[in-house]
């Protein structure tokens, strides 16, 4: 991916909620997971398809999240479960989570 994909409404999206949770009532790596859930029904729910960025998001953050976190585990977890495993608390979840969105962004 490259910087351009700061133009992507999901990755904007995103980098909207990391700037300003509270805004969205985040508190935890859970609340964004729900968020995004919400965001992909709602473009199944008004008939679009997940097409460009939104669908390199979905198909490809959890496998980056897995490779960077969990490189020698055989069963692979989803993102919000290993950033949870390895968060001390809330918040360090979601710059947890913000740390490794930024670094997939731009690999």
């Amino acid at each position: 991916m490259s910087k351009s994909n700061k133009e992507d409404k999901l990755y904007s999206f995103i980098l909207s909620i990391l700037s300003k949770p509270a805004l969205f009532n985040i508190e935890r790596i859970e609340d964004i997971f729900l968020v995004l859930i919400g965001y992909n029904q709602g473009l199944i729910d008004s008939q679009n398809i997940l097409i460009g960025k939104d669908k390199e998001f979905w198909e490809g953050f959890n496998s980056f999240v897995n490779t960077k976190m969990a490189p020698h585990e055989k069963i692979k977890s989803n993102w919000p479960r290993l950033i949870r495993f390895y968060s001390s608390n809330n918040q360090h979840s979601i710059e947890l989570f913000e740390k490794l969105f930024k670094e997939f962004m731009n690999t």
